[in-house]
């Protein structure tokens, strides 16, 4: 196996695992009181990652270790769009993602401060 993609691919797990973390800190918050720190650690480090690469640099790194495997294998869309067309045949919008993630985020925050 090419070690490039390799590497890709365990990019694509982390990236994953990553939002799964994101999307359970709000009900990891009720659960573990410290949690609540971890949660807006997690949605400043996203937000400040948007704003400084405008897209999420897991996106990045695994887009080069693409191109260095096969250029070919390489896509433009979101992370999210992307797999969620390839593994569950729907389409989702960055413009979705983005307005879903930012909701999320400041809802969480919202929570984290008042808890």
């Amino acid at each position: 196996m090419n070690k490039f993609k390799l590497l890709a691919d365990v990019c694509v797990v982390f990236h994953f695992l990553w939002i799964v973390l994101i999307l359970l800190s709000l009900p990891l918050m009720f659960v573990f009181d410290f949690f609540k720190y971890i949660a807006i650690l997690l949605i400043f480090g996203n937000i400040l990652a948007w704003i400084v690469w405008k897209v999420c640099p897991l996106f990045i790194w695994e887009k080069k270790l693409r191109a260095k495997y096969d250029k070919s294998k390489v896509y433009d869309e979101a992370f999210i769009t992307h797999y969620a067309k390839k593994y569950l045949g729907i389409y989702i919008s960055t413009t979705v993602i983005r307005i879903f993630l930012y909701s999320y985020g400041l809802l969480v925050l919202i929570i984290a401060l008042n808890k």
